[in-house]
């Protein structure tokens, strides 16, 4: 079996987002048993806390078979971008080490949430203020502990069934991440930035990157947008006001 490491940028080489591919040879009697045909190919997207996989011969979006639609776990454009070259090229071994999505679509930045020019994105500056804040992301192995020794509430909406699953799941993904020499207890933190009201203080358009170098583009963002920064003493109130708000959490820090 072939394997290639590649880096996929987005359009603007602000970030970029790993894949492992792997391509089936008529030597894998393994796979070809199964039906594997030789050239057949398996996408790894290697995001940290975002691992996802899709297998295929081609993965052409504009068929319907782009790498997002075989796989619900991947949602990046850059996953389709590379879908895109792979159904090209009979060997793997051809894709660059450092994929430029430039060059095949004149796609934007990954986003997860929407696909909007950034002047969809922007709110008036003489009414809305703008703000930038960070999310906590626990390591694998505080969220994998969480079910290891399942709490009496955990217990209460899950089903036995279920939490075993769960299980299962996470000690085969965690001896993968190991071969792959994972820091299991890395912990590390999203930066968002998005727009608050001034007079209502709700919180809008909040916007945030899928990608190895994610936080700097979001921050880049964050400081050519002309709007004003929004006073500190008004961030417990914004969260307060905003609490069901999806995009923003009461543990969400002030990133400034």
């Amino acid at each position: 079996m072939k394997i290639k490491f590649v880096n996929v940028w987005d359009n603007r080489r602000w970030g970029y987002i790993g894949f492992i591919v792997l391509q089936v040879e008529e030597t894998d009697k393994f796979l070809t048993e199964k039906n594997f045909n030789p050239g057949y190919k398996f996408v790894i997207q290697a995001l940290y806390n975002h691992v996802g996989a899709a297998g295929g011969h081609t993965f052409i979006p504009s068929h319907r078979q782009g790498i997002q639609e075989k796989s619900r776990k991947i949602d990046t454009n850059e996953a389709d971008v590379l879908g895109l070259y792979l159904s090209n090229i009979k060997d793997i071994y051809d894709i660059p080490d450092d994929l430029y999505t430039k060059n095949f679509w004149g796609i934007m930045n990954t986003k997860r949430e929407d696909n909007k020019d950034d002047t969809e994105l922007e709110c008036p500056c003489d009414e809305y203020y703008k703000v930038v804040f960070k999310r906590e992301i626990k390591s694998f192995n505080h969220m994998a502990s969480l079910f290891e020794k399942p709490s009496d509430l955990l217990n209460e909406i899950f089903d036995d069934d279920l939490i075993n699953s769960i299980q299962n799941s996470t000690r085969k993904l965690r001896n993968e991440m190991i071969r792959m020499g994972a820091d299991l207890n890395e912990e590390s933190f999203r930066v968002y930035y998005g727009y608050v009201n001034k007079k209502t203080l709700e919180i809008k358009n909040v916007y945030w990157q899928l990608g190895t170098r994610s936080n700097e583009g979001v921050i880049n963002k964050y400081l050519w947008t002309p709007n004003d920064e929004m006073p500190r003493e008004l961030w417990d109130e914004v969260k307060r006001i905003n609490e069901d708000h999806d995009d923003i959490s009461r543990d969400d820090e002030l990133y400034y």
